[in-house]
């Protein structure tokens, strides 16, 4: 999914042409250029519908982990630190844009295996710090971080597509470690692709696509209890013949009334079973909130007292 170049140069000229004889000393800026290099058309690469440029399934997945930050940090207000300047939050591979919404409420720091390896880049004024590294050997201390993000970044830990190391058991590996430096009371929000179950496969060196059985016996399995659950799934206009409806028990949902949802696991089962054309089936996300259990007196509180003393402060 996503855009490709056109090369109909004479199309082009002429649009140019037409701007250019609109110009006029009322336009906001007076002079025009022609990028020779970079001026081009963009078209769609397949047929999904008006809205395949958009990315819906991001779009979807973004707000509803923001949604249980917030409610996760309205319950343990002490999480809240724009002002005091404590990173409570550890972010691996997500995006830099996400990052920094989720920085607007708790301070986080990003790890990404295509930057740079080293200290810790601050940026004082967005309350983030970035720095590189791999999910899979996390320099970190165990029950570090209140707070543990990682949305469609799972399904590519050791596939070596942004500059990590191969690893056929990176997914593995890196979801231990996530498990490993959550703190007991935390949570972990991850979202990973998804497809129908029996059809879940490694494309090299693009990602995994999982099902959702498969992904959540990753996570059982590496010690995470799952406390919340989503799919999302767009786009839908000419792919699925009927959505169920919000609640459960109305009826269904015509796809032209809306362009992406988010479903329960059971709804996303039983959705995928009335698509309309498999040869360019919707995209589908698996989202959650993890868990591990509280050992004897450890709290969040706890840990953010340790960010303190372990010196993940603001410098």
């Amino acid at each position: 999914m996503g855009w490709k170049a056109a090369t109909d140069k004479t199309k082009l000229h002429k649009e140019f042409s037409l701007y250019e004889s609109q110009q006029s000393e009322k336009c906001s800026l007076k002079k025009l250029v022609f990028d020779k290099e970079n001026s081009q058309h963009q078209l769609l690469l397949t047929n999904k519908g008006p809205f395949e440029h958009l990315d819906l399934v991001y779009t979807m997945q973004h707000q509803q982990a923001l949604r249980w930050l917030v409610e996760f940090i309205f319950d343990n207000p002490t999480l809240s630190s724009v002002a005091s300047g404590c990173m409570y939050g550890l972010d691996v591979g997500s995006s830099m844009g996400f990052v920094s919404h989720m920085a607007s409420f708790t301070g986080f720091l990003y790890l990404d295996a295509a930057l740079p390896a080293g200290e810790i880049e601050m940026l004082h004024d967005a309350n983030m710090g970035m720095c590189g590294g791999e999910a899979q050997e996390l320099n970190f201390p165990d029950d570090k971080f209140p707070i543990v993000t990682s949305l469609h970044a799972i399904e590519h830990f050791g596939l070596g597509r942004y500059g990590d190391s191969i690893d056929a058991m990176g997914d593995i590996r890196g979801v231990r470690e996530l498990h490993r430096v959550l703190h007991p009371g935390g949570i972990f929000i991850g979202a990973v692709p998804i497809i129908q179950s029996g059809m879940e496969h490694v494309k090299f060196n693009i990602n995994r696509l999982y099902s959702i059985k498969s992904i959540k016996s990753l996570l059982v399995s590496c010690g995470f209890d799952i406390a919340k659950e989503l799919c999302v799934l767009a786009p839908l206009q000419g792919v699925i013949k009927e959505l169920p409806a919000p609640d459960g028990h109305g009826p269904p949902i015509p796809p032209q009334k809306t362009c992406a949802c988010l479903l329960t696991p059971e709804q996303f089962e039983n959705t995928m079973k009335k698509v309309t054309c498999n040869d360019c089936p919707p995209d589908a996300v698996y989202m959650w909130v993890g868990t591990k259990k509280l050992c004897n007196d450890d709290t969040i509180e706890s840990s953010n007292n340790r960010n303190e003393e372990q010196g993940m402060d603001k410098k």
